[in-house]
């Protein structure tokens, strides 16, 4: 197995700001980071963690910045036993490490929750795909009991972003399957996709590839079918929920059954706003 891990305390460099204020008061338990260098082969990887797809070519590129200027930033890890850590975050920088075959990477041991941290450390980057984000989104509220309005207070993020993520887990595996590994769809494609029936979704899906459709066309295409099923439902009265960012939900439901138009919706949540202040005035 070789050595013992080793590990140095050198002054901490501009370099681990931005992990350090991605991972906020919750990665160090208050406690400072320590940059530690570890062997690669006491490190292992987390089968959990939010990025499920990793390009070849990039994790080359990167090994190739890694040899010309050296790592910039630590990766971040977890003990789990007594020379053995998990990677928490920074996968793409061990593999390009284990690409130079080199034989330790610097590294923070961080004593926060390991989903958690993951998580947060992708989403400041920016770096995961929709697809990766919502399934590691929906994970950690499954196993952690969160609610949207926590997890949007934990990762900085409205609770409506929240709601929209979550929602693209319903779109259909064969669908989410294929953005994994390509950029062919947007966040607020998937979103819009969600809204539509199994059915739709896989129409739909056709037709965007195929570049005959937009995201304007999706949005068209919901509202079609909500006018059928209002005609098929002749008794059914229409209703229209708008998310907000602040934890609620506001529905406008006709009181008589046929469809909502956007006139109506305007002037019921105009109408409904100003009997909200008339009552913040009364208590």
């Amino acid at each position: 197995m070789g050595n013992k891990p080793k590990f140095m305390r050198p002054p901490l460099s501009d370099a681990f700001t931005n992990e350090a204020s991605a991972l906020s008061h919750r990665a160090f338990d208050g406690t400072a980071p320590i940059v530690s260098q570890i062997q690669l082969e006491y490190i292992h990887r987390n089968e959990n963690q939010p990025r499920k797809h990793f390009d070849d070519i990039a994790i080359r590129e990167l090994a190739d910045s890694i040899e010309q200027k050296g790592l910039l930033q630590p990766i971040i890890v977890r003990k789990i036993s007594g020379t053995e850590y998990q990677i928490i975050a920074g996968e793409r920088r061990f593999r390009a490490h284990q690409l130079l075959e080199r034989k330790s990477i610097d590294a923070i041991e961080s004593q926060g929750d390991v989903d958690e941290i993951a998580l947060i450390e992708n989403m400041q980057r920016e770096n995961l795909k929709p697809v990766e984000l919502a399934e590691a989104l929906a994970r950690l509220i499954e196993s952690h009991g969160y609610t949207h309005e926590v997890a949007a207070k934990m990762l900085g993020k409205s609770r409506g972003n929240i709601t929209e993520l979550l929602s693209i887990n319903r779109v259909e595996p064969s669908i989410r399957a294929q953005c994994l590994t390509s950029d062919i769809a947007s966040k607020s494609t998937l979103v819009e996709l969600s809204r539509l029936s199994q059915d739709e979704q896989l129409s739909a899906w056709t037709e965007l590839q195929a570049g005959t459709a937009t995201v304007r066309n999706l949005r068209q295409k919901k509202l079609k079918s909500e006018s059928a099923e209002i005609e098929a439902n002749p008794g059914k009265k229409a209703k229209k929920v708008f998310a907000t960012k602040h934890g609620v939900s506001v529905i406008i439901q006709a009181e008589s059954p046929g469809g909502l138009s956007p006139e109506q919706i305007i002037t019921a949540l105009t109408d409904a706003l100003k009997a909200a202040k008339k009552l913040g005035t009364e208590l």
